[in-house]
């Protein structure tokens, strides 16, 4: 397949390489197809050129999982941790005795690291790499994709695609279940074996019918398996992947940018790369501290502490973005088209996490154990704010009825915590039942009893 003519200001060595991610995720790791070899042979760009291939990081993983389902409910695989055997599974039951698969028998694999600095670094020294870089690709590689007959089965496993909720499951369970970000995961299915998984007539997905669930199901339950062995060896060493909430902070693209533009050595390089290393190392003080917090006992708590914490890494990135902005002035007589509407977007994040702080502050040690006079309605709506992202993400709506005259005197944080977990519920279930982004309602009646 020759591609000719594209336009050169659209196609860039970002865009060779996520047609070489797309590709090489094409090819199913179970090999069971002989002759589908996929290369790339790009003018320009000699190092993404060649054969398509997993890359080395992905080959790499912290816990390792493979085995198959039978027909019969019972799983037989391999765990293994750091390349070494952990456990062998035989004939094991993994949900109530005496229910079968309606999906059909599938194999598959699973391959899952930890995110954290402590969990990344010693496979990156191993490669060659960087944490920044690992955790790049596993970005792009990350998700449980599905092969059949040994061909993938989009849109199953793309980025964004967590089909399976694994970030809902990570945030109910910080400590223990893994975030889509987490693994790289391939289940294997065949027509013949799973006749009840039908494609959707655009080709894009198949029909959620109760095969499909049963699918879901019994592989959540193949990856608990391997959660329950990371656990074990690792029990009080997990940090939340709150990657979602830190995503603003990635100045990855940005040091890309100026690499290519400046060159490795530029005055300016070096500075965005010095950059990057401080919020990260920011933003993983936040995270830690962030997931012990979510596994203490009291919202108050973590509250107090994350406000606190919070504000040192915001500040120091606000003033790197100014210093970065002042550097380029000298080195261009012009901003560079990009560098500008990034600037603002870095900044204008930051004033979401500082407004959010402002929101929370009330529910601080000072104030939180005091009984105030306030409006019931005013309560609920502050609440409601703290999670516009998650609703928004959802696409849900939500309806406040009533409770314009309705003041009560209490703890404004112990209502507060009692209509966040309500939120916090309804958000997932609607997820949980509607799908990723599926949208759904929240409705609130206020009234006196």
């Amino acid at each position: 397949l020759t591609i000719e003519g594209v336009d050169q200001a659209k196609w860039n060595a970002e865009s060779f390489r996520r047609v070489h991610s797309r590709l090489s995720r094409l090819i199913s790791p179970f090999k069971e197809v002989d002759g589908f070899d996929v290369a790339l042979e790009i003018p320009g760009f000699p190092e993404i050129s060649g054969a398509v291939e997993t890359p080395p990081e992905i080959k790499s993983p912290k816990y390792r999982m493979y085995g198959a389902l039978k027909s019969d409910g019972l799983l037989d695989a391999v765990i293994e941790i750091d390349g070494v055997e952990s456990s062998r599974l035989t004939n094991q039951q993994i949900l109530s005795k005496g229910y079968t698969p309606e999906c059909g028998p599938f194999e598959f694999e699973v391959r899952a690291w930890d995110r954290d600095r402590d969990g990344l670094e010693p496979i990156a020294r191993n490669l060659g790499t960087t944490v920044a870089l690992l955790r790049q690709t596993l970005n792009v590689y990350c998700g449980v994709s599905v092969y059949r007959d040994g061909f993938r089965v989009y849109p199953y496993g793309e980025p964004g695609n967590d089909w399976l909720q694994l970030d809902l499951r990570s945030r109910q369970r910080p400590g223990q279940n893994f975030a889509n970000n987490q693994i790289v995961a391939a289940i294997r299915l065949s027509r013949e074996s799973n006749p009840d998984l039908q494609d959707r007539s655009a080709r894009e997905g198949m029909i959620k019918n109760s095969a499909h669930q049963a699918l879901e199901d019994w592989f959540i339950a193949v990856i608990q398996k391997l959660e329950e062995a990371r656990y074990r060896v690792r029990p009080k060493q997990e940090k939340k992947n709150s990657d979602a909430l830190f995503e603003a902070f990635d100045v990855s693209p940005a040091l890309a940018k100026a690499k290519e533009e400046l060159g490795n050595d530029h005055p300016l390089t070096k500075l965005i790369q010095a950059t990057e290393t401080q919020v990260s190392i920011g933003v993983e003080r936040v995270q830690e501290v962030f997931s012990r917090l979510l596994l203490s006992a009291g919202l108050g708590h973590m509250v107090d502490v994350v406000i606190h914490e919070i504000g040192a890494p915001l500040g120091k990135i606000n003033r790197q973005v100014e210093i970065t902005k002042r550097m380029l002035s000298k080195d261009f007589v012009e901003v560079p088209v990009g560098y500008g509407e990034s600037f603002a977007k870095m900044l204008s994040w930051t004033d979401q996490i500082y407004a959010l702080r402002r929101r929370l502050e009330p529910h601080t040690a000072g104030r939180r154990g005091r009984a105030s006079s306030f409006q019931v309605r005013d309560e609920v709506e502050l609440t409601v704010s703290i999670y516009d992202a998650l609703i928004t993400k959802q696409g849900m709506t939500v309806e406040v009825e009533g409770g314009d005259d309705f003041t009560v005197k209490m703890s404004p944080a112990a209502f507060g915590q009692v209509i966040a977990n309500l939120i916090d519920n309804a958000i997932y279930w609607s997820s949980y039942k509607n799908g990723v982004g599926g949208g759904g309602e929240i409705k609130v009646l206020i009234a006196r009893d």
